[in-house]
């Protein structure tokens, strides 16, 4: 008895360490191919480029703002040659003095005023130039700004004075200077011009009332008081620039870049102008005198930095996926960052054949607490799935895809990780980045199944991760709770979805962790 125990005693331990030791090493002997990924933690905010924190901040108030179409312009610096600009805005006294003048003027002068059209609506005949600042509270405060001034208006008093209204960049270069200053007068805000809850207050004070905000050029106001008028970008039309007494966030209105398209008729209290010349100017024919200042010719930058992302990012977000911009700027940002090992293509049926074969999947030893009893990891239509191997298997439910990737020693990824994932140290809108184009295997490439992965070579990550935009859509571990009950998040297009609205990083669908389609797969990600 005693010499059968010895026999038997050696084969029951190493009987029961082979199932550990296989444990221990099934992930090693799995190789799954994987590339590596840097993934923010959320630490190293302050990393981010000052504009970017600001828009981030705002986010919610850009779609209404009307700043999306300066946002969007990362064109390179201007060129500027020689310019000399009022330091002030124009007052109330000055604009009024014009108004008179012209009263007097024959009307062949008045004529020679007129805006006659180029990239805005030509001037109605018969135009009277004029100003509502008159007709409102403010009326009288000769030494503010002139307000409620049209863009004609404008254009016909700087003609007149021998100068003319500053292009959109010749506006921000005055305002940001050679340095590229975020603000007029730096790179951080300054609430000083805002000391009234009434926004007509802080529209009529008078000019250099707080020299903090001057640039370092003596150019005061170009932040605050009253917004100005431009002749806009080239081929767009009339703009209006920088801050004023009411609008709204006022960090985001008082950018240097800020500039939001307008009719030339537009009137407001809170929209006036100034002027530039090509040369020194003399006093003009009404007599008032203001001072001007030297703008340096030179090769200014950029009205966007280029270190902001932010900004290249919210023209292609729609409203809604505007929450989206938090992950998309902390998957750009790489301080502080996770490190984890994602599947360069989604699972394969040859690979997910070989989690159905071992025994332990079958006895459960990988599935979630809360999956449903009797569960069957099998997929739909898995004999017919098996005709390709190398296609992304589908028809799994949530619980199959979780199984498996415990199995595989690495877990499904959370929806914030898919995007970043996704997205990029670019922080791209679309993997391969922000225009769409048809790179996925999506409805416009009229596929009747999904394709062996890796088919589409086009839908790539920065990192190299495949058929994240299209091919099958993907389980992911992150659940929301609706009235209905709860659900889990599916990320990513797939073939039989149009491919302009489902290749975007943020398109997500709600699907019951039960669900399974032959349009649905995964992949699996490992913590490194």
């Amino acid at each position: 008895m005693k010499r059968l125990l010895d026999i038997l005693l050696p084969a029951l331990v190493i009987a029961a360490a082979l199932p550990v030791a296989y444990l221990e090493l099934r992930p090693w002997l799995q190789s799954p191919d994987t590339l590596p990924v840097s993934l923010s933690a959320g630490e190293g905010a302050d990393a981010l480029h000052p504009l970017d924190r600001l828009l981030l901040q705002e986010r919610f108030a850009i779609e209404s703002s009307g700043l999306l179409p300066a946002l969007a312009n990362a064109e390179d610096g201007p060129r500027i040659r020689t310019l000399w600009v009022d330091a002030c805005e124009v007052s109330q006294g000055a604009f009024r003095k014009f108004a008179q003048w012209l009263d007097f003027q024959p009307a062949s002068r008045r004529r020679a005023l007129r805006f006659r059209g180029k990239d805005a609506p030509a001037q109605p005949r018969n135009w009277k130039f004029d100003s509502s600042t008159r007709r409102h509270r403010i009326s009288g405060r000769l030494d503010a700004p002139v307000s409620g001034v049209t863009f004609y208006d404008a254009h016909a008093y700087c003609k007149a004075a021998g100068g003319r209204l500053p292009s959109a960049a010749e506006w921000q270069a005055i305002a940001a200077g050679q340095s590229g200053r975020l603000y007029p007068w730096g790179g951080n805000f300054d609430e000083a011009p805002w000391p009234y809850l009434e926004p007509l207050l802080n529209a009529a004070q008078p000019c250099g009332l707080h020299p903090s905000t001057n640039t370092p050029e003596a150019v005061h106001d170009l932040g605050s008081g009253v917004s100005e008028w431009s002749s806009g970008p080239r081929g767009v039309g009339p703009a209006i620039h920088g801050g004023n007494g009411w609008q709204r966030p006022y960090a985001l209105h008082a950018l240097s870049l800020a500039w939001r398209p307008a009719h030339p008729a537009h009137r407001s209290p809170y929209t006036g102008f100034r002027c530039v010349y090509n040369s020194w100017p003399g006093p003009p024919p009404w007599r008032t005198r203001s001072k001007v200042r030297r703008v340096p010719r030179g090769q200014y930058p950029p009205a966007v930095p280029p270190a902001a992302r932010a900004p290249r990012l919210l023209p292609h977000l729609p409203a809604e996926d505007l929450p989206l911009l938090p992950v998309l700027l902390r998957g750009a940002e790489q301080t502080g960052a996770a490190r984890l090992s994602v599947m360069r293509r989604e699972v394969t049926r040859a690979e997910y054949a070989r989690f159905l074969r071992d025994p332990l999947a079958r006895f459960g030893l990988y599935a979630d607490p809360g999956e449903p009893k009797s569960h069957n990891y099998t997929p739909q239509n898995w004999a017919q799935q098996m005709q390709h191997p190398q296609r992304p298997v589908t028809g799994v439910d949530w619980w199959s895809a979780h199984a498996y990737a415990r199995w595989a020693g690495g877990r499904l990824p959370h929806a914030d990780e898919w995007v970043q994932i996704a997205s990029g140290a670019r922080a791209g809108i679309r993997p391969w980045g922000d225009p769409y184009a048809p790179h996925a295997v999506t409805l416009e490439s009229r596929r009747q199944t999904p394709q062996r992965t890796g088919a589409a070579p086009g839908d790539r990550s920065q990192d190299g991760i495949l058929d994240l935009a299209g091919n099958v859509s993907e389980w992911t571990a992150t659940y929301q709770v609706g009235p209905g009950g709860y659900a889990m998040l599916v990320k990513g297009g797939n073939y039989t979805l149009p491919g302009p609205e489902t290749t975007r990083v943020s398109f997500t669908t709600p699907v019951p962790p039960n669900h399974r389609a032959p349009t649905l797969g995964f992949r699996v990600v490992f913590d490194r």
